[in-house]
C-alpha cells in the first residue's frame, strides 16, 4: 500500500500543473506576528532541530514583511454621491462616507519592536498615510510579495 501511494503522488505531480507563484499571507487577529513570523523565518533558514537541512530564502521574513490593516472611510466633503452631484438634497455624513477602503500599514509604524503591553495599539495609525490603500493597490502588492505578515484590526 505504500509503494502505491507514491506512485499515486507521483502520478498527480505530473498531471497536475505547478503554480508559477504563490504567496503566503500570515493573518492574525491578535499580537503574535512577529513571533509566527520569526518562527517560520528560522524553520525557513534551517534552524529546526527535526529539518536543520530545510533552508528556503523565500520564506524568510523581515520587519519590511510585517503590516496592519484597516479599513478606511473615503469621505466626499461636497455631496457627490455615486458620482451625482445633486444640491437639493440633504446628504447626511454616513452618505458622503459611504466607501470603505482596506489599507496596510508597517507593522512597526504602530507597534515598538520591544512592547511588552498592547493596551492602546489600535488605530494609532488612523492620521498616517497608508503604504497600500484600495483593493487594486493591495492586491498587487500582495501579488508581488512571497511571504508577509498582515495583523488585522476590526
Amino acid at each position: 500500500a505504500h509503494d502505491e501511494s507514491i506512485n499515486t503522488d507521483r502520478k498527480f505531480r505530473n498531471i497536475l500543473p505547478k503554480p508559477t507563484k504563490v504567496t503566503l499571507i500570515l493573518r492574525t487577529f491578535g499580537h503574535d506576528l512577529p513571533l509566527v513570523a520569526m518562527a517560520i523565518s528560522e524553520f525557513a533558514k534551517g534552524n529546526h532541530p527535526l529539518f536543520p537541512e530545510y533552508r528556503n530564502d523565500d520564506l524568510i521574513l523581515t520587519e519590511n514583511d510585517l503590516y496592519c490593516s484597516d479599513w478606511r472611510r473615503a469621505c466626499n466633503d461636497n455631496g457627490v454621491i455615486d458620482g451625482r452631484d445633486n444640491p437639493n438634497r440633504n446628504v447626511s455624513d454616513d452618505e458622503k462616507c459611504s466607501e470603505w477602503i482596506y489599507e496596510l500599514h508597517p507593522y512597526y509604524s504602530i507597534h515598538t519592536r520591544n512592547e511588552t503591553s498592547h493596551e492602546g495599539n489600535q488605530r494609532q495609525y488612523k492620521d498616517k498615510a497608508a503604504d497600500h490603500s484600495g483593493d487594486e493597490e493591495v492586491l498587487n502588492f500582495l501579488q508581488s510579495k512571497t511571504v508577509l505578515g498582515i495583523q488585522d484590526h476590526y
